[in-house]
């Protein structure tokens, strides 16, 4: 069994706290240099499963509560696609096993 870590990048640290509030145990770090990053963290036996878990927590991530148009439009949120922002998936301390550009609303 292993650890496996998730980095959400985030344009601002107001997106990110919202974000963290809806994954257990998440970290927010909101650095000058380094920018406004999610973290969490699972356990797992495989990395196929440890990425498997951390994407299913990366859609609760970006879950909004509310929606409007049946579900389509997050309540209160311009539509707009407006910037792509990383997602990494590290084994262990430092081995990257998965990355992805993410679309952010």
């Amino acid at each position: 069994m292993g650890t496996y870590t998730a980095l959400l990048a985030l344009p601002d640290g107001t997106m990110a706290m919202d974000a963290a509030a809806r994954v257990p145990n998440a970290d927010v770090i909101n650095n000058a240099e380094a920018g406004v990053w999610v973290i969490w963290r699972t356990e797992a036996d495989t990395d196929a499963e440890g990425i498997q878990a951390l994407q299913e927590i990366r859609l609760r991530a970006e879950m909004f509560p509310e929606f409007v148009d049946g579900g389509v439009t997050p309540s209160g949120a311009d539509p707009t696609l407006f910037q792509t922002t990383p997602f990494i998936i590290l084994r262990g301390a430092a081995f990257i096993i998965h990355t992805e550009e993410v679309l952010c609303l």
